[in-house]
């Protein structure tokens, strides 16, 4: 029997990592479509579909470059081992680097690569991101130095010399698409990502003049994620003393909180900011009238991030530097509003006006007709059908 074995070596089982979440989701319904899958993962997860899950590990640390690397030599030794049961089978690998792929291309019985389609969940750090930003990448080299030499420019030249040597690529955003195509001639198909499915229906969002606007970031507390610019831009909305607001933090565990604390206390904002730990997204978003997310890199996010798309299935706006990698999905002034961290105070504007003038309903209008159109999870899944399944 022809199956079709889906494979990831960097996983979380609990779904609070976008690429994670994106595998299970996608093995979830593939198989409710009635496609014959097997899944290839660190750890199990829980799905309502029967079917066959291969795991190597009890327990899995995410964030350990060491288990890292061995959980893709595994992966690939579990997949050596399917295919001499399944030969006729189908693959398809989900990695986020240059350095996974070169792991793949030597763990990867050579006799299965033509047959293998990789799907490749992040962009790398161009020259000129690291130029824009070398002040801070400067101040933080041991934090971002494995990013600079396995996900920059400067292991890019692997995806030239070893992409060729597997069938096709599946990748998420346009900006991603247009980068590997300048380093290789294999096929290269854009798959938007979808996480909520268009059945599913969320509480209307409204914002009136007189209520408290209730401003909201999810994710790490990373440098590379901004949330000590966020709380410098609430820290310049309060002294301006305009807005009536409150932000939610919700952070993943990710970084460190005590740099986040010591800004909190030092501007004295206690009474306007609340955190929380373990949550439901579509709650959080249908409750928050504006999403900040003041990233300072796009590497990591650029396939597109879960928490937009799911900003997006609730009609939520969100607030969001400008980066090429998005240039995509955020347009600003229909779906988004531009922040600027070179410039808080016009950065706190940006956010006042959209709660003085009363844009936000009509950003969220925008929001829900594009979001059928374009970000549901039936339209993600319909993709990697038709380039999986299909050919």
């Amino acid at each position: 029997m022809e199956f079709l074995i889906l494979a990831i070596a960097r996983f979380r089982n609990d779904k609070k990592e976008a690429m994670s979440k994106n595998f299970v989701n996608l093995a979830h319904n593939l198989s409710l479509n009635g496609h014959p899958i097997i899944t290839v993962s660190p750890t199990s997860f829980e799905s309502n579909n029967m079917f066959e899950q291969c795991t190597f590990r009890e327990k899995s640390t995410y964030e350990s470059l060491r288990e890292g690397v061995v959980n893709i030599i595994r992966m690939c030794d579990e997949i050596n081992k399917l295919l001499k049961l399944h030969p006729e089978s189908k693959i398809n690998i989900h990695i986020a680097t240059p350095i996974e792929l070169l792991i793949v291309f030597v763990f990867l019985n050579s006799n299965y690569r033509k047959n293998t389609t990789l799907s490749i969940w992040q962009s790398f750090l161009t020259a000129q991101e690291v130029v824009s930003n070398k002040s801070f990448f400067a101040r933080r080299l041991p934090q971002y130095l494995h990013l600079l030499l396995f996900n920059s420019f400067l292991s890019s030249p692997l995806y030239r010399i070893f992409l060729r040597y597997f069938k096709q690529v599946i990748v998420h955003s346009q900006f991603q698409k247009e980068q590997l195509s300048l380093l290789t001639n294999i096929p290269i198909h854009f798959v938007q990502n979808g996480v909520f499915s268009e059945k599913k229906t969320f509480p209307s969002l409204t914002s009136t003049l007189c209520s408290q606007a209730s401003l909201l970031y999810i994710g790490h507390a990373k440098p590379s994620k901004g949330v000590d610019a966020l709380i410098h831009i609430v820290a310049t909305l309060k002294k301006r003393g305009i807005l009536d607001f409150h932000l939610t933090l919700c952070l993943s565990g990710f970084g460190s909180q005590n740099e986040i604390d010591k800004l909190i206390s030092d501007y004295g904002l206690e009474s306007h900011i609340s955190f929380k730990g373990s949550i439901d997204i579509e709650v959080e978003m249908s409750q928050a009238d504006l999403l900040i997310l003041p990233l300072r890199t796009c590497v990591g996010t650029s396939l597109t991030p879960n928490l937009v798309v799911e900003a997006f299935s609730c009609g939520l706006p969100i607030a969001i530097p400008e980066f090429e990698q998005l240039s995509g999905i955020i347009q600003y002034g229909i779906n988004a509003i531009r922040l600027d961290l070179n410039n808080l105070n016009e950065s706190a504007k940006e956010i006042e006006k959209i709660f003085q003038f009363e844009h936000l309903n009509h950003l969220s209008k925008n929001i829900n007709e594009q979001f059928l159109d374009k970000y549901t999870l039936e339209k993600f899944v319909s993709g990697y059908t038709q380039n999986l399944v299909s050919q």
